[in-house]
């Protein structure tokens, strides 16, 4: 069985995400190894943190030391929940789908601070206050965020909506292509 999280104020973080997440990892202090191409980071243990994210490349070598530095204890997180990522010519793997099976294999529940999550709502209220309309193409996270938000959620159809789309969000309206509509 895993180890409890541990949390400390140095922030050690195994990242195996994207440079976006990298950045924003590197502003707020956190000691980040990147887990990047076949390299192995120089560290082997003793993360506080997992962030496990969307990022060309990624391989289960790379998933695998996610699972491991878990196990002893770092806490799991990740930007966000979404099983697919659109790209031009179909579907890619979604960064949610790359961290659910790094809590599936750890038995760990993770953090996420993405859509639909209460801390992405939080961020949007802060920022912008009240907000009438969502819009996006996954229900299972755009229109649930738009639930948390008590906006409504215009669905559009970028092929990702009918492979996430959740019979309980309620979709105001739905468009195949957003700049016609």
């Amino acid at each position: 069985s895993p180890m409890p999280p541990r949390h400390s104020a140095d922030g050690k973080v195994l990242g195996v995400c994207g440079p976006g997440v990298v950045e924003a990892l590197d502003a707020v202090g956190a000691e980040v190894d990147i887990v990047d191409g076949a390299d192995r980071p120089a560290r082997q243990r003793g993360y506080d943190a997992v962030v496990v994210g969307i990022r060309a490349g990624i391989t289960a070598a790379h998933l695998s030391l996610a699972v491991r530095a878990v196990l002893e204890g770092a806490t799991l997180l990740g930007p966000s929940a979404d099983p697919l990522h659109p790209v031009a010519d179909g579907f890619d793997i979604g960064g949610g789908a790359l961290l659910a099976a790094v809590a599936y294999a750890t038995g760990v529940e993770a953090l996420v601070g993405g859509k639909p999550h209460p801390p992405m709502a939080a961020v949007v209220r802060q920022r912008f206050g009240s907000v009438d309309v969502v819009v996006g193409d996954q229900a299972r996270s755009d229109g649930r965020l738009a639930e948390q938000l008590g906006a409504r959620f215009l669905l559009v159809r970028s092929g990702v909506g009918s492979r996430g789309e959740d019979p309980a969000v309620l979709v105001a309206a739905r468009y195949d292509d957003l700049a016609r509509a």
